[in-house]
């Protein structure tokens, strides 16, 4: 758990601040990015400053079940932050093209922390419908990469099929790059 110091909001990793906040780590002292190797900071504090300034253009995911990998890279050659886009709606980063998933469709990423979902989430782009961390369009048909929500109507794992429906639970990575 790292604090915002200006604003004393608390936030998880994967629920952050903007890039240029100071921090405060689990040992309480005010912490800033540029500082991580010198003051020996945790693992999940170097994790939670990791994803302040980590710029990406590309995300993979991994089922560890089949070794299946599959992964998307923006259409736009413009990388973001998790940080600074965590719980917009997925309009907000444009389209992604697969590398691995049904071409038939644009892909769109989610970044959330709410009560109904949590994570990284990627789904095809359907009926010019840009879905939020809360509404996910209706979308019956497009390929799914989502881990469990906490709603009992979408529980469970989606790797490359349909996930606006229960599933099974199943282990995944999600990578950025």
């Amino acid at each position: 758990m790292c604090t915002d110091v200006t604003k004393g909001n608390y936030f998880s990793a994967v629920k952050l601040p903007r890039a240029n906040t100071r921090w405060r780590s689990k040992t309480g002292k005010s912490q800033s990015c540029d500082k991580f190797t010198s003051n020996g900071i945790t693992h999940s504090d170097f994790i939670c400053c990791l994803l302040l300034i980590f710029q990406f253009t590309e995300i993979m995911f991994v089922d560890h079940q089949t070794g299946n990998k599959i992964y998307f890279k923006r259409l736009v050659n413009q990388s973001i932050t998790a940080a600074d886009n965590y719980g917009k709606n997925a309009g907000t980063y444009g389209k992604w093209n697969s590398m691995g998933a049904n071409n038939a469709y644009d892909y769109q990423l989610l970044i959330c922390h709410t009560s109904f979902y949590a994570g990284f989430f990627v789904s095809g782009h359907t009926q010019n419908c840009y879905k939020d961390c809360n509404s996910w369009c209706g979308d019956g048909n497009s390929p799914y990469f989502r881990t469990a929500s906490s709603d009992k109507r979408y529980l469970g794992v989606a790797f490359n099929t349909n996930g606006h429906r229960p599933l099974s639970n199943r282990l995944i990575s999600v990578g950025l790059r």
